[in-house]
């Protein structure tokens, strides 16, 4: 996403999507054909997201580096449209074919191979809402109005991200013919389980856990183009409590050590990385590899003799 992104308050969708000011400044020029194939409703939902996103840093966050922002959600959204197109022609190998199956047999609303890309972008377009809004208010006409909160936070932000997930596809839903309320129906369900396993659980084996974290927790790093989001994810951890201990080796590496976490196996994750086109960041060495309080690293006087990583 270009650093160069306006400031001004962005126009409204209005009645041609197409020339939106964020399709208009993506780096990612797929991602944008992406969104543009997305039904109108499906377009408006995931955009009013970025929007908040944009609208939250300018507002609430203002100049303050960050990490859970639209830079963060639009690297999920291309990294788990990459992996999902790869996977539908036969390149699979997190099996995200499988998990669909799986889905399928234990869920009441079926979702098509050729949908999955749909309810993968407006889900990773939602699953970092609750890291900026308390909820979302359903106005006339079914308008939905951000309540955000005063700084990024963590806690409980998956639960309120499905929360506004649900408030915000049936406020969608209400002004739609009855029979074509159906999809969204069907996508709800599988949207709010890719929300909630977001969340780090290296035992758990739900349908499209380890997909979801692969992409939000690598994908995402390798090709977010926000060159301060590491320095935006300690501040976003410090203004939460800035008592909260973390190990800076382990941090600074967080994308291998992660990966390798998730996929044990090197030759999955090289097949991952090829169909990303990425390689990961060299190891970053020299840095404390004992837990100490944020707080104390962010300290200017702290450790200063440390050439730091900046991004």
């Amino acid at each position: 996403f270009k650093a160069s992104m306006p400031q001004k308050t962005p126009p409204p969708l209005g009645k041609n999507p197409k020339r939106h000011w964020l399709l208009e400044t993506l780096e990612h020029r797929e991602l944008g054909k992406i969104l543009c194939k997305l039904s109108p409703r499906e377009k408006e939902i995931a955009i009013s997201c970025l929007d908040w996103h944009n609208e939250f840093n300018r507002k609430k966050w203002k100049k303050n580096p960050s990490f859970h922002n639209i830079h963060h959600a639009i690297a999920v959204m291309y990294s788990a449209q990459k992996l999902i197109q790869a996977a539908l022609k036969g390149n699979d190998p997190l099996e995200i074919k499988n998990d669909l199956e799986r889905w399928n047999r234990k869920s009441h609303y079926q979702i098509e191979p050729k949908e999955l890309t749909q309810v993968a972008i407006l889900a990773f377009a939602l699953h970092d809402t609750g890291n900026i809004l308390k909820t979302i208010m359903i106005g006339p006409e079914s308008k939905p109005a951000p309540q955000f909160l005063k700084r990024y936070t963590a806690k409980g932000a998956e639960d309120r991200s499905q929360k506004i997930a649900e408030k915000l596809i049936n406020a969608h839903s209400r002004k739609m013919p009855e029979e074509k309320k159906e999809k969204f129906q069907r996508f709800l369900p599988l949207i709010q389980h890719l929300i909630n396993e977001t969340k780090f659980n290296l035992e758990e084996k739900a349908p499209f856990g380890v997909f979801t974290r692969v992409i939000d927790q690598v994908g995402s790093n390798l090709f977010n183009t926000n060159t301060k989001r590491t320095s935006g994810l300690l501040q976003e951890i410090y203004k939460e409590n800035p008592k909260t201990k973390f190990t800076p080796h382990h941090f600074f590496n967080f994308t291998r050590k992660r990966f390798e976490q998730l996929i044990p196996s090197k030759d999955k994750r090289n097949s991952i990385l090829k169909i990303w086109g990425k390689k990961l960041p060299k190891e970053k060495t020299g840095l404390p590899q004992e837990p100490i309080e944020i707080g104390e690293w962010l300290r200017p006087v702290s450790y200063t003799h440390l050439t730091l990583p900046t991004n």
